[in-house]
């Protein structure tokens, strides 16, 4: 048996014509959910899904420690009013040179705001993934977070034998924990890895333009 909540209940205002979506709960006042679409088509029928990537830039060698103040790649949030970058999936891979051994990714978001940069030539920010109007954001790379001593947070690492493996990285879902704020917010994304011979590496960045009310 369960019980019913009265209403209708749908994602931004939106459900399919003659549907209903009704809210229940079972016997131990768990919520019954029935979810007719995969988790992120909503987000991307209404022009809110986004990728940032390295397209065509050559990559960028891995740094060989836990960096302090400078971000191999830096996403920046252009948006003004409350709309925030919230970050699902991030992922490296390795474009070119010989990977030494093992990489990890870790990133920072900035605790304040930097003035408007500029795309970095050949890296793209991507029109919402079911088309319509671009981003208003930007990637670019080696950027100081102007705030010094930010905490890197290790999301992502692969253990892996120092060899030619173009492709190689890793794809994480971090499930919108990084949230980059309006006005000029940064996330930053380093590699780290022993220096191999010459390994260039890129990223790419799954990201939700969402309003937000931030603390």
């Amino acid at each position: 048996m369960s019980d019913k909540f009265d209403g209708n209940t749908s994602l931004m205002a939106y459900r399919s014509n003659n549907t209903r979506s009704d809210l229940r709960q079972d016997a131990y006042a768990n919520a019954l959910v029935s979810q007719g679409l995969p988790p992120l088509a909503d987000l991307a029928a209404n022009g809110k899904l986004h990728v940032a990537s390295g397209g065509s830039h050559a990559g960028i060698a891995p740094e060989t420690a836990v960096p302090t103040t400078v971000a191999n790649w830096c996403l920046q949030n252009n948006n003004t009013g409350s709309t925030c970058l919230v970050v699902l999936r991030v992922a490296n891979w390795l474009v070119s040179g010989t990977a030494g051994l093992g990489i990890g990714l870790v990133i920072t978001t900035d605790q304040a705001v930097q003035a408007a940069f500029a795309n970095v030539t050949l890296s793209t920010v991507k029109n919402c993934l079911a088309g319509g109007s671009a981003a208003l954001a930007n990637l670019n790379v080696n950027k100081t977070m102007s705030t010094g001593g930010s905490s890197w947070d290790m999301v992502a690492a692969r253990s892996q034998l120092a060899a030619v493996e173009v492709g190689a990285g890793n794809v994480v879902d971090v499930q919108g924990a990084y949230i980059i704020q309006p006005g000029g917010g940064v996330m930053g994304l380093t590699n780290v890895s022993p220096a191999g011979s010459t390994p260039l590496w890129t990223v790419s960045i799954l990201f939700a333009e969402i309003d937000l009310n931030l603390a």
